[in-house]
């Protein structure tokens, strides 16, 4: 038996698929896998071949409540990134964007993220989208499990608007110290949908955000 790091196992399989040997880029948008640092990574951008690799970039990572299980519903997920990426956003406003959940429900995302425990630190692409997907009103009630439909139903709005140009909007993001810093997208982000722009023009822009992230990674 070998143990393969997850993300690097998706790695060496496009590899092995491709008859490839020598190193690559890769860039490995997921839900959950164990990292060597015992967080739970998903939006890694690796240097690897068949046998090892480098991090060398990842999302921001974001405490989720839940622990190790890490299956909060995408609304509580939602809450956590607001506090991570946008502290200053008034719970009132929060509340307006999540309608599902109570101020009782914040408080107690705030407490395990205060406290630290019953949380789990994770650079997950899915959870991201989990986020994203409830502030837009997608998929507030879905259970986190159900990733990929969190992610179509997204992909759909963003399919709906005509950028035959290319010229559509991208959030801001930065990149420090090997991590995507999600604080300006995810602020950004948050004032248009409180402005009431439509879901699928964020939806949009959100998307091409993460093509943006994927080119200057790579290009790094």
């Amino acid at each position: 038996v070998m143990h393969v790091q997850h993300h690097h196992a998706h790695i060496a399989a496009c590899l092995a698929d491709n008859n490839r040997t020598h190193p690559a880029i890769g860039l490995c948008f997921d839900d959950l896998g164990y990292g060597p640092d015992g967080s739970f990574w998903g939006g890694e951008v690796l240097w690897g071949d068949l046998v090892s690799f480098e991090r060398r970039y990842h999302l921001q990572p974001v405490h989720l409540p839940g622990g190790e299980y890490t299956d909060a519903p995408p609304c509580q997920v939602a809450v956590a990134y607001v506090r991570a990426l946008a502290p200053g956003l008034p719970t009132a406003q929060l509340l307006t964007l999540l309608p599902n959940v109570s101020a009782h429900d914040v408080e107690a995302v705030d407490l395990m993220r205060l406290s630290g425990q019953n949380v789990a630190r994770t650079s997950s692409m899915a959870r991201l989208f989990h986020a994203v997907g409830a502030i837009l009103g997608l998929c507030q009630d879905l259970h986190s499990s159900r990733v990929i439909q969190a992610m179509r139903t997204l992909e759909g709005q963003a399919a709906g608007v005509q950028d035959w140009r290319g010229q559509g909007r991208t959030y801001p993001f930065d990149l420090v110290n090997g991590q995507i810093r999600l604080a300006a997208m995810f602020s950004s982000l948050l004032a248009d949908r409180l402005q009431g722009l439509p879901v699928p023009e964020i939806a949009h822009a959100f998307f091409r955000t993460l093509s943006a992230m994927a080119v200057l990674v790579a290009e790094q």
